[in-house]
């Protein structure tokens, strides 16, 4: 599969990620393209070594959860300007967004630092968190930056 969206290079030279990290994103992507669930008031999501997870509300009723997530709650950005954005709306934001390179680098970045934290010491290692924290965070600014500069 080439890293490839409507003709813009997702990575950076050099920075091609394993078919195995792109199928997570790929999945993370279809996720949110295709849930057929009620609009969000808040969206969560942080990196296992197999999979982006997501939801409406923090990890903490998961019995593995990721060591770090983003979490973003719309009725308190600007004061409740912005309503609850459906999954597919997030989606779009994330992966259609004018800083959707941005954003798919650092979604990339994650997977593969979280797969080399996981191999070094497993769901108890501490190894590479810092870097997955800042990555995951410059993917909530993109995100935030992509709302607002958005319709919605």
């Amino acid at each position: 599969m080439k890293n490839d969206f409507d003709g813009i290079d997702w990575l950076a030279p050099g920075a091609l990620p394993s078919d195995e990290i792109e199928e997570i994103v790929t999945e993370f992507a279809h996720a949110l393209l295709n849930d057929g669930g009620e609009p969000l008031h808040e969206f969560h999501f942080g990196c296992l070594k197999d999979r982006i997870e997501w939801d409406d509300k923090d990890f903490s009723h998961m019995e593995i959860c990721p060591p770090v997530a983003v979490s973003i709650n719309f009725a308190e950005l600007g004061a409740g300007r912005f309503n609850p954005i459906t999954p597919q709306g997030v989606h779009r934001l994330l992966f259609m967004g004018p800083l959707r390179q941005e954003i798919a680098q650092n979604l990339h970045a994650v997977v593969e630092l979280e797969r080399d934290r996981f191999a070094a010491g497993g769901y108890d290692s501490a190894k590479n968190l810092h870097q997955i924290r800042e990555r995951l965070q410059a993917v909530g600014a993109a995100f935030l930056s992509n709302l607002e500069a958005s319709e919605f």
